[in-house]
C-alpha cells in the first residue's frame, strides 16, 4: 500500500482545521491505518439511506477511482493499477455525486444530507476544504475552464461556486426536484428526477429548451431520471424508467388464483435463427390483455415490467428521442457510456429469491435495433452494484455497496474495502426484485414516490404515494386503506402480485423500521411568497388545511370524500413541492393546479377568500415540507 499522507488521521480527528465545517458536521471517523490487516472503520449511527447511485468517478487517465459511500459516510480514493487504497476519508452527510478535474488532481463531492461540498486533493489523499451549498445538493459539475463548480439542488436552484474560494457567485432558480448537471462548451443541461425532464440552459442561465424522452409504443412515458452523463459524441444520455399507462389487473386480496405476474409470456413465433433484438413483437391490437399486476406487458418484446429501466440518448437538437428499454436490468441507478456500449448498475437485479435472470451489472451494445430493446448476451456478476465507470481502454469498474468493493465487469474484485457491513434486511427487501422485473424502489425511488399515476382495473387512477417522513403509525395503507398493516401489504403486493416468496414477520418488521427512519430531505425551494406567513394561512381554521393534514406527516390517516366521488386517504404533504403529479389521480402537474376545484375537489379546503399574496405564501410554505 502507498504511504498515507501523515496529516490524514490527525486532520480527521481534529475536525480538519481551516475548513468551513465544524468537527460535528464532518464527523470524526479515523483514516485507515497504514499497516497490513487494516482495521474496520465504524459506520455512522444514522439511518441507512436508500440507494441513490452514481457515486463513483475516475481520473481522466482511468488510473484512480474516487468513490462516495453514502451508507458509511466515507470517501474512498483507490488506485486501480496497482490495486491499492490511497485513502479513506470521513464525509458525514451522505456523499453523493463526484467530479474530478482534467488533471486528476482535485475532486469535489456533494454531501446529499449535510448540504455541503467536500474538495479532495486526490494525489495527497486528503480533504482540502469543505463549504456549504444548498440544503439538498444532488448533481455536480465543473465549468469547462474549471473556474466554477455547478451544483443542482432538490429545491430547484442551480448553485454556482467559485472554485478558487468556494463562494457562491450565482443562485439560479430552474425547476423543482433537480437531479444532475452537465456543462458543455455552449450550454448547461440539468435533469429533473421524477419528471425525467432534460432542461437546457444557456451559459448565462437562460432556459433554452425542455425535453423528455418519447413514450415507448405510446403507452409507457418516461419518469425517474436516475442519471445523466455525457456521450462521446457530445450529447446527453439519460438513465431513467418508463412506467405503464395501460390498464393493470389487480386481483382482489385473498384471490386464490395465480397472480397475473406469474403468467408465462407467449412462445416466440419467430424462427430460431432470428436474433432476439430483431424479433417483431406479437400483435398489439385491441385484443391485448391488461398488464399483469407488476408483471409487465406479456407482449413486450423487451420483457420489461410495468416500471422498467430505459436509456435515452439526446443529441443537442433532438426534440423527443425514443428510449431503449433494458428489460434485463431492475432498478438501474447509474450508467456509463463509451463509443460502443452502455454500462448500467442495477442493484434491484439481485433477486432475493435467487430465481431471476436479471443483470446487476449489465453492458449493452449501443448499436440500435428496430425494437428499441437493450439486450446483451454477456454474463453479469451478482452483487448490489450502485455506481459504474468505464476506463479509457474500455474496462469497466463498479462499486459494490455490500460488501464494499470495487469490481470489474466479470465480478473480479479489484479492491476489497476494509469497512464494516451495512447489511440490513429491510433495506434489502425494499431494493431487491422479489421475482418480477421491478423492486419496491422502482416505484418508490429513494424511499419516496415516482410521480407516476397508474390505471388499475376496478380502481381507476392512483398516484404512487410518498413513504418518507415516518410510516409506522400511518396504517391502514393505500389510497382506499384496504391494507390493514404492513404484513398484509407485503403479503398481497410483494408475494401475491409481484410473485415473490412469502415475507417473514422479521422481514416485515425490518422493512417497517427502516422505512420509518427515512427523513424527508431539507430543501430551499424556488418560487415566490413567504413560507412563514404561509404557515399561518395553512393553520387558519377558515382555510381548513391543518384540520386533516395534521401531525408529523401532515396527514390524520383518515379517509374523506372531498368531492372526488369516493372516500380516499388524506395524503401526506411531505415532499409535495417536489412531486411531478398531485392528487390521487395525478390530475395536477403543479401545486397551483391542485387548487382547481375540478382537480382538488369542491370540498378540499377553502381558498376562494384568500388574496393573491396569501395564496402565494401558502404555496411557498407547502414547498418547504
Amino acid at each position: 500500500m502507498k504511504h498515507l499522507a501523515p496529516s490524514l488521521a490527525a486532520a480527521a480527528l481534529l475536525g480538519l482545521a481551516g475548513c468551513e465545517m465544524t468537527p460535528d458536521e464532518i464527523g470524526g471517523i479515523p483514516a485507515v491505518p497504514d499497516r497490513p490487516g487494516i482495521e474496520n472503520v465504524t459506520p455512522p449511527d444514522h439511518a441507512l439511506p436508500p440507494i441513490s447511485g452514481g457515486t463513483l468517478t475516475l481520473t481522466p487517465d482511468g488510473a484512480t477511482a474516487v468513490v462516495g459511500d453514502p451508507e458509511r459516510d466515507l470517501i474512498y480514493i483507490v488506485d486501480l493499477d496497482p490495486r491499492e487504497i490511497r485513502a479513506i476519508l470521513p464525509a458525514r452527510g451522505e456523499p453523493g455525486r463526484v467530479v474530478v478535474d482534467a488533471a486528476g488532481q482535485r475532486a469535489w463531492i456533494a454531501l446529499r444530507r449535510a448540504g455541503g461540498i467536500i474538495e479532495i486533493d486526490v494525489q495527497q489523499g486528503t480533504i482540502a476544504r469543505q463549504y456549504q451549498t444548498c440544503p439538498a445538493p444532488r448533481g455536480i459539475a465543473l465549468s469547462m475552464d474549471e473556474q466554477q463548480l455547478h451544483v443542482a439542488c432538490v429545491g430547484g436552484h442551480l448553485m454556482t461556486h467559485a472554485v478558487a474560494g468556494g463562494d457562491i457567485v450565482r443562485r439560479l432558480p430552474v425547476a423543482p426536484d433537480l437531479r444532475d448537471v452537465l456543462v458543455f462548451r455552449d450550454r448547461i443541461e440539468v435533469s429533473r428526477f421524477r419528471a425525467a425532464e432534460l432542461i437546457t440552459l444557456s451559459l448565462d442561465g437562460q432556459i433554452v429548451r425542455r425535453r423528455q424522452p418519447a413514450n415507448v409504443r405510446g403507452t409507457a412515458p418516461a419518469n425517474v431520471a436516475w442519471r445523466i452523463v455525457k456521450t462521446p459524441e457530445g450529447g446527453t444520455a439519460m438513465l431513467h424508467q418508463i412506467a405503464s399507462t395501460a390498464m393493470i389487473r389487480v386481483d382482489a386480496p385473498g384471490d386464490p388464483d395465480a397472480p397475473p405476474g406469474d403468467r408465462e409470456p407467449p412462445g416466440d413465433q419467430e424462427p430460431p435463427d432470428v436474433p432476439p433484438g430483431d424479433r417483431e413483437p406479437p400483435g398489439r391490437g385491441d385484443e391485448t390483455p391488461p398488464h399483469g399486476a407488476y408483471g409487465g406487458d406479456i407482449n413486450d418484446p423487451c420483457r420489461a415490467a410495468i416500471a422498467a429501466v430505459a436509456v435515452t440518448e439526446f443529441r443537442p437538437f433532438d426534440e423527443a428521442p425514443t428510449p431503449r428499454t433494458a428489460g434485463q436490468a431492475v432498478l438501474g441507478v447509474d450508467l456509463a457510456i463509451d463509443a460502443g456500449s452502455i454500462l448500467i448498475a442495477a442493484p434491484g437485479s439481485v433477486d432475493r429469491d435467487g430465481t431471476g435472470d436479471f443483470l446487476p451489472l449489465a453492458r449493452f451494445d449501443r448499436a440500435p435495433n428496430r425494437l428499441g430493446c437493450l439486450l446483451t448476451g454477456q454474463e453479469s456478476p451478482q452483487g448490489a452494484f450502485t455506481a459504474v465507470a468505464i476506463r479509457p481502454d474500455g474496462r469497466a469498474v463498479a462499486f459494490q455497496r455490500e460488501p464494499a468493493a470495487l469490481v470489474d465487469q466479470r465480478g473480479e474484485v479489484l479492491v476489497m474495502l476494509p469497512v464494516e457491513s451495512t447489511a440490513d434486511a429491510g433495506h434489502d427487501l425494499f431494493h431487491q426484485a422479489p421475482g418480477v422485473g421491478l423492486a419496491c424502489a422502482s416505484c418508490h425511488p429513494e424511499g419516496s414516490e415516482d410521480g407516476h399515476t397508474w390505471l388499475f382495473e376496478g380502481f381507476g387512477f392512483r398516484r404512487t404515494q410518498e413513504l418518507r417522513g415516518g410510516i409506522a403509525g400511518s396504517a391502514p395503507f393505500h389510497w382506499q386503506q384496504d391494507m390493514a398493516d404492513m404484513q398484509q401489504l407485503l403479503d398481497e403486493v410483494m408475494h401475491g402480485r409481484m410473485g415473490g416468496a412469502p415475507v417473514a414477520v422479521f422481514e416485515t418488521d425490518a422493512l417497517t423500521g427502516w422505512l420509518d427512519a427515512l427523513p424527508a430531505p431539507s430543501v430551499d425551494p424556488i418560487g415566490e411568497g413567504d413560507p412563514i406567513a404561509g404557515q399561518l394561512v395553512f393553520e387558519d381554521p377558515t382555510v381548513g388545511c391543518a384540520g386533516c393534514h395534521a401531525g408529523p406527516r401532515y396527514s390524520d390517516g383518515r379517509r374523506y370524500d372531498v368531492g372526488a366521488g369516493e372516500p380516499l386517504e388524506t395524503a401526506t404533504l411531505i415532499g409535495i413541492g417536489r412531486r411531478a403529479k398531485l392528487m390521487h389521480d395525478g390530475c395536477a402537474d403543479t401545486l397551483e393546479g391542485r387548487f382547481d376545484p375540478s382537480c382538488g375537489g369542491r370540498d378540499h379546503g377553502r381558498v376562494n377568500h384568500l388574496s393573491t399574496a396569501q395564496m402565494s405564501n401558502l404555496l411557498a410554505f407547502l414547498r418547504t415540507l
